[in-house]
């Protein structure tokens, strides 16, 4: 009578942990990116018999992991990086009378001017006279 081979495959379960740190996919210019530190902690087989593993160890290893982040003066905007105009996006930042085009500058529409777009030429003509 023949014994049937009995294969024991021994399968190490990793547990991995990365901290709090989001996966981010921000797109587009004024993206910046930096390394941050992460580590994994990995159960492996420390003493093992004809049969089985008896004992386990844990390792723990070192990884690097790339995040990417909008610049200084620019905000994350649904995934994309938009600047930041005196706190706000967009047009709010500008009086919303005019396009935010960069960190703290205003592209100011016809009749307005001023670094947040809040003076009206028209009411400075009238100060004059």
């Amino acid at each position: 009578m023949e014994t049937p081979y009995k294969l024991f495959v021994l399968v190490s379960v990793y547990l991995s942990y990365d901290g709090l740190y989001p996966v981010s996919a921000l797109s587009g210019p004024y993206v910046c990116y930096r390394q941050v530190t992460y580590y994994t902690r990995a159960r492996v087989c420390a003493y093992m018999t004809w049969q089985s593993c008896c004992y386990y160890k844990y390792v723990t290893n070192c990884n690097l992991r790339t995040i990417s982040y909008c610049c200084s003066g620019y905000t994350d905007v649904g995934g994309r990086c938009e600047p930041e105009c005196f706190g706000m996006t967009d047009r709010q930042g500008c009086s919303n009378v005019g396009d935010c085009v960069g960190p703290d500058t205003c592209r100011c529409d016809s009749g307005y001017r001023g670094p947040q777009c809040n003076n009206s030429k028209y009411l400075d003509r009238q100060k004059e006279t």
